[in-house]
C-alpha cells in the first residue's frame, strides 16, 4: 500500500509540474508540448505583464544599489545554466519553471527529485551527498554529448566550484520540458554554514519551492531560518513531509495514521507562524516511490487522495501566474528592505538634523555673547580712552597754581604748563592706543573663537558612526575641520585713522591748549591791572570823579577776577567737546565685520558635516520618492496579474 500510493503521489506531482494535462486538454501532442513548453501558453497581455515585472526587477535592483546596504542577487538561475553551457546565446527562456528543493541534509530532497523522474540521477544516502547546487533540465541540444554509463547514455553533466548541471533529452524525461529541478545541499550538514547561505542565494529566484523536512525529525532550527528568509519574497511554498514510511515501521497503530497527523499539525502549525499563511503540505515517502517506479509497479489506490496535495496547485494557470507573481514577489522583498534601510538611515541622520540645529543655535547664542562680551567692551574701552584724553585739559589747569596762571598771561609761564601736560599725557598717541585697544580685545575674541571651535569638534567627534554603503566601515558621519581664523588679519589702521582724523596730534592739542589758557590769562591780567590803573589816571587827569573812579576799578577789578576761572573752563569744554564728539560707529562697524569672519569661519569647519546632513537628507528624500513609485507599480501590477490570470 505504501509504495504503490506513494508512487501514484510523485507521479501525479510530476505531471502537475509539467502539466501535461492541461496541454492536451488543449490539443496538444507531448512533441508539441516539447516545441511551445510553459511559453507557449502565455497570451499577449499576459507576455506584456511579464515584461513589465521584469522592467520593474531591473528598476527595483538599480534603486537597491544606488541605497546601498540593500541584499540582492544580481544574476539568476538562467544566467547561471547558460554560464554552466558555456553558451549564452542559448539561455533557457525566461518562462522556465524552476523548482528549487531545500531543507536539512538527509532528509530525502535527492531521493524525491530521483522519484520525480523515475531514475536514480542523484546521489543520496545517510550522510551528505548534495555539496553543490544541483540543477537538472532538458537539453535537446546535448543528445550527442558524452557516454556517460549509468541512467542514460545521454545525460551530460556540467561542474562548477558551486553548481553541477544535468541535461537530459526531454524525450525521456517529460516533466523536464518546462521546468528545470534545482536541488540544494542541506541545511544542518557539517558545512551547514556554507550550504545555507548557498541555498538563501537562489531561493529568490525560484518560482516553487518544494521544502522538504523529514518525518523523523521535522521542522529542524536550520529549516526555520530558511522560511523565515522566503516569507520577504512571498514564495509559492509546499512543504513535502518526506520518510512516512518511518512513522508506519515505527508506530504499532494501523499503517501509523495518527502519528502522521502529529506530524502534519506540527509542521503546518510551525510553518504557518514562519511563512504567514496555512501551506500545501504533501506527505510523501520518496524512496518507496522510487522503488516501486524503478521496479515497475502498476497504478493502484494512493493512501494520500484525501489531503492537499500539489496537484491541486500548479495547474498550466497556476504556474503561469507563479511565473508572474514570483519576480514581482522578489522585488517586494528587496522594496521592503530598501525601506528598512532608508528608515534606519532617516533615524539615523534625524539625530545629526537636530545636533546640526543644536549647534547652529549654540553658535548663535555664542555670538551674542561674544557681542556683549568683546564687541561692546571694546568699543567702551575707545570710550574711556579718549574721555581720558579730553580730561586733559581739566587736569592741566587744576595742576597749575594761580601764579601760574597769572604768569601765561604774561608771556612767561610756558615751563609750568609744559610739566602739566607732560604729566597729563603719559600715554602713547591715540592712534597706537586706540590699536592696542583693539589688539587685545581682537586677541580675546580669537581666543574665544577658537574654543568654541574645538568643543564643536570635540562635540560631533562624539557622535555615532554608520557603516559606509560602498566599503562596509565604519566612519564618521560628515567631516569637521579645524577653524582658521589668522588668514584674513585685521584691517584696522584706515578705519582708526577715520575715526581720529578730527581730532589733533598731541602736540597740536598742546600748542592749542596753551594758547587758550595764555588768551584767558591775560585777560584776566589786562582786568585786574586796568581796575587800578586806569580809573587812577583819569582821577588824576581830571576827568573822572573819585567816588566814580572807585567803582569802575572794582568794576574792572571783578571782571579780572572771574574771566580767568570762567575762561579757563571755556578752555576745558572746548578742549573737551573735541574727543567726546568724535564718532566711533567705523570702530563698530570694523568689529562686527570681523565677527562675521569669525563666524564665517566658525560655520566653515563643519560645512562638510552640515553638507552632509543636508545631502543625505536629499538622497533620503529622493530615494524615497522613487521607493514609493516602484510600489505604486508593483501594487499596480499584483492587480493586473491577478486580473490578467483569471
Amino acid at each position: 500500500r505504501g509504495p504503490t500510493g506513494n508512487g501514484e503521489m510523485i507521479a501525479k506531482i510530476g505531471r502537475k509540474l509539467h502539466g501535461h494535462h492541461v496541454l492536451r486538454r488543449r490539443g496538444l501532442s507531448s512533441s508539441g508540448a516539447a516545441a511551445s513548453g510553459l511559453s507557449g501558453l502565455f497570451t499577449k497581455e499576459q507576455r506584456d505583464t511579464l515584461g513589465e515585472v521584469h522592467e520593474l526587477a531591473s528598476r527595483t535592483r538599480k534603486l537597491a544599489r544606488e541605497i546601498g546596504r540593500v541584499a540582492i542577487k544580481e544574476e539568476s538561475l538562467l544566467t547561471d545554466i547558460a554560464r554552466l553551457k558555456d553558451d549564452e546565446s542559448s539561455s533557457p527562456p525566461p518562462s522556465l519553471f524552476t523548482v528549487v528543493l531545500c531543507g536539512e541534509f538527509n532528509g530525502g530532497k535527492s531521493t524525491l527529485v530521483n522519484a520525480l523522474l523515475g531514475v536514480e540521477l542523484l546521489d543520496s544516502g545517510v550522510l551528505p551527498t548534495t555539496d553543490k547546487i544541483t540543477i537538472v533540465l532538458a537539453d535537446d541540444d546535448g543528445q550527442e554529448n558524452g557516454s556517460i554509463s549509468g541512467v542514460d547514455s545521454r545525460k551530460k553533466i556540467v561542474d562548477s566550484a558551486t553548481k553541477r548541471l544535468c541535461l537530459l533529452p526531454s524525450s525521456n524525461y517529460p516533466l523536464l520540458e518546462d521546468l528545470a529541478v534545482v536541488d540544494t545541499p542541506g541545511s544542518n550538514a557539517c558545512l551547514s554554514l556554507e550550504h545555507t547561505s548557498t541555498t538563501l542565494k537562489i531561493l529568490h529566484d525560484a518560482d516553487l519551492i518544494l521544502f522538504v523536512t523529514s518525518a523523523d525529525r521535522p521542522f529542524g532550527e536550520s529549516e526555520k531560518e530558511i522560511l523565515a528568509s522566503i516569507k520577504s519574497y512571498r514564495k509559492r511554498v509546499a512543504l513535502v513531509i518526506n520518510k512516512m514510511d518511518i512513522l508506519e515501521r515505527q508506530q504499532g497503530e494501523c499503517h501509523g495514521d495518527e502519528s502522521k497527523q502529529q506530524v502534519e499539525d506540527y509542521v503546518v502549525e510551525h510553518a504557518s507562524e514562519y511563512l504567514g499563511a496555512r501551506p500545501v503540505v504533501i506527505p510523501v515517502s520518496a524512496r518507496d516511490a522510487l522503488s516501486f517506479k524503478l521496479l515497475g509497479g502498476g497504478s493502484c489506490g494512493n493512501p494520500f487522495s484525501n489531503r492537499v496535495s500539489l496537484s491541486e496547485t500548479l495547474t498550466a494557470k497556476a504556474k503561469i501566474k507563479t511565473k508572474l507573481l514570483n519576480p514581482l514577489g522578489v522585488s517586494e522583498g528587496i522594496l521592503k528592505e530598501c525601506r528598512g534601510e532608508l528608515l534606519r538611515r532617516a533615524e539615523d541622520l534625524e539625530i545629526d538634523v537636530i545636533t546640526l540645529k543644536l549647534l547652529t543655535g549654540n553658535l548663535d547664542m555664542w555670538q551674542k555673547e561674544i557681542e556683549t562680551a568683546v564687541i561692546r567692551q571694546c568699543l567702551d574701552d575707545v570710550k574711556r580712552a579718549l574721555q581720558r584724553r579730553a580730561e586733559v585739559a581739566s587736569g592741566v589747569v587744576n595742576s597749575l597754581s594761580l601764579i601760574d596762571k597769572l604768569q601765561l598771561g604774561l608771556g612767561f609761564g610756558r615751563q609750568p604748563f609744559e610739566i602739566a601736560w607732560q604729566e597729563q599725557m603719559s600715554r602713547p598717541p591715540v592712534n597706537d592706543e586706540i590699536q592696542s585697544i583693539l589688539e587685545r580685545h581682537i586677541k580675546s575674541l580669537l581666543s574665544r573663537a577658537e574654543h568654541q571651535a574645538s568643543t564643536t569638534i570635540e562635540y560631533l567627534g562624539k557622535r555615532p558612526a554608520i557603516v559606509n554603503p560602498s566599503h562596509g566601515v565604519n566612519r564618521m558621519i560628515g567631516t569637521v575641520r579645524k577653524a582658521n581664523f589668522r588668514e584674513e588679519p585685521l584691517k584696522s589702521e584706515k578705519t582708526i585713522e577715520m575715526v581720529t582724523s578730527s581730532l589733533p596730534v598731541d602736540s597740536e592739542s598742546s600748542r592749542a591748549l596753551y594758547l587758550s589758557l595764555v588768551r584767558t590769562s591775560f585777560l584776566s591780567v589786562f582786568l585786574s591791572a586796568g581796575s587800578v590803573l586806569v580809573p587812577g589816571y583819569l582821577v588824576i587827569s581830571g576827568n573822572l570823579h573819585v567816588d566814580n573812579a572807585v567803582a569802575y576799578g572794582a568794576s574792572c577789578a571783578a571782571l579780572g577776577g572771574v574771566s580767568l576761572p570762567l575762561g579757563n573752563y571755556l578752555t576745558v569744554r572746548s578742549f573737551e567737546k573735541q574727543w567726546k564728539t568724535t564718532q566711533i560707529c567705523e570702530l563698530e562697524t570694523l568689529l562686527r565685520d570681523f565677527m562675521d569672519y569669525v563666524r564665517s569661519e566658525l560655520d566653515e569647519s563643519i560645512a562638510p558635516y552640515s553638507r552632509f546632513v543636508r545631502s543625505h537628507g536629499d538622497t533620503i528624500r529622493v530615494s524615497n520618492e522613487q521607493l514609493d513609485d516602484c510600489i505604486a507599480i508593483s501594487t499596480s501590477l499584483r492587480s493586473k496579474i491577478n486580473k490578467v490570470c483569471k
